[in-house]
């Protein structure tokens, strides 16, 4: 008989309609809820300049190397005929400290060339580390009473004085200043 839907000879509707009259209405509010979701959820703006995992460094001194944040290097020659890459300028990212070098820092009588002792460690030594940050990477740790040579620094963060160091084995590295003596 036209009209009277899916029923079973004695009228009744079979078992698997009667749970999908009570399952699509659940699933029908929840994709309107994921869709509400989807529709007004608030959006992080795209950042267009990635943010470092660690700390740069930069340097407020002129140096041969290339320099990362807050500076730019312009080309000292007529573009080729491929042209030449423009610079571009990108700022420090929040939170990022940022040493400079050592203007201002009293050097206790360190200077780059020279030699230096680790002092004042006792039992502990003084940790050599990839960048002139606490969080960067350990490379090892310096004896009390063994001899460095200063390649670089002094790099001041708001913490500590840094200084690049070389030990008797070619380890090079960053080790906090106050813990070395001018030898």
């Amino acid at each position: 008989m036209p009209g009277r839907g899916l029923q079973s000879q004695d009228g009744r509707q079979p078992p698997w309609w009667r749970m999908l009259d009570m399952v699509l209405p659940a699933i029908l509010v929840g994709a309107a809820a994921v869709g509400w979701i989807v529709v007004f959820s608030p959006r992080q703006p795209a950042s267009s300049t990635p943010v470092p995992s660690r700390p740069v460094m930069t340097r407020d001194v002129p140096t041969q190397a290339p320099t990362l944040w807050g500076t730019a290097a312009f080309p000292t020659e007529t573009p080729g005929p491929r042209g030449t890459a423009l610079a571009t300028f990108t700022g420090t990212p929040p939170g990022v400290m940022t040493p400079t070098a050592g203007t201002g820092v009293d050097t206790g009588g360190l200077e780059v060339g020279g030699s230096a002792v680790v002092s004042g460690t006792g039992t502990s030594g003084l940790n050599m580390r990839d960048e002139a940050s606490v969080s960067s990477q350990h490379i090892l740790t310096l004896r009390e009473g063994s001899v460095v040579q200063l390649l670089d620094g002094p790099l001041r963060d708001d913490r500590y004085v840094w200084w690049k160091v070389r030990d008797e084995s070619g380890s090079s590295g960053w080790v906090v200043g106050s813990y070395l003596t001018a030898k």
